[in-house]
């Protein structure tokens, strides 16, 4: 086999398996859109009375979600204990700096987007959240994943279900029970939320792979059909 030719047939044939090999293996990817509660788009805490930008207050209506004045830990709750403090990475939201708000449900609604070749059933979110008075549901696109929560939770870790993600916008809405007992503490802390995803490879890959074989598959027909070279004279 000359030389020219078995250096051509040992790229393809290499390039070709190092295609092969990769084509069928996803690879993880990070949502990107997804933000502690209380802070800017650069992850830096919000100052006290500022509105939350990834945090949107969808119930009650016409109101805006903002850091409330809790630094000193000093708010406390029905059971006497005060709401966890926050943190260098999140801090706790409400429909006043206060704190206060009236009972019934309050919507948090959080937005990310997922590409098109997102393996939806891999889409994994988890964190840890606190809140006054309960969690009360978290709809995913709209869809309920009814979560237990106790009373007055301090930061517990938890994990969303998957089946419920789409391509595009995706929505997440924490809703917030608070008594019914007139005006009274309610807020919600996100911290350390998080999500992760698997993606199909690149159409492209395939098409690789089919380009690979052809090429190996050429030279080894050129490399038959080429005519022996005569031996030299003695």
């Amino acid at each position: 086999m000359p030389s020219t030719f078995k250096t051509k047939f040992i790229l393809a044939a290499a390039f070709l398996a190092t295609v092969i090999c990769l084509a069928p293996v996803s690879r993880a990817a990070i949502i990107s859109g997804l933000f502690n509660t209380g802070v800017d788009p650069s992850a830096a805490l919000l100052l006290t009375g500022q509105p939350d930008p990834h945090y949107s207050l969808i119930l009650p209506a016409s109101s805006t979600a903002v850091a409330v004045d809790d630094s000193a830990g000093s708010i406390i709750t029905p059971l006497g204990s005060p709401w966890a403090q926050n943190s260098a990475t999140s801090r706790w939201i409400g429909p006043s700096v206060s704190s206060s708000g009236a009972g019934g449900n309050y919507d948090y609604r959080t937005t990310f987007s997922l590409p098109a070749n997102a393996v939806l059933s891999t889409v994994n979110i988890s964190g840890s959240w606190a809140v006054d008075d309960i969690i009360a549901d978290v709809l995913i696109n709209g869809n309920s994943t009814a979560p237990i929560t106790p009373f007055y939770t301090p930061l517990t870790p938890f994990t969303l279900p998957t089946g419920f993600y789409q391509t595009g916008i995706n929505t997440l809405d924490f809703l917030v029970g608070n008594a019914n007992i007139g005006q009274n503490p309610t807020g919600l802390r996100i911290e350390g939320i998080k999500g992760v995803y698997r993606v199909v490879p690149e159409p492209g890959t395939a098409s690789m792979a089919i380009a690979g074989l052809f090429i190996c598959s050429a030279l080894a027909h050129r490399q038959r059909s080429q005519p022996l070279a005569e031996a030299p004279m003695i």
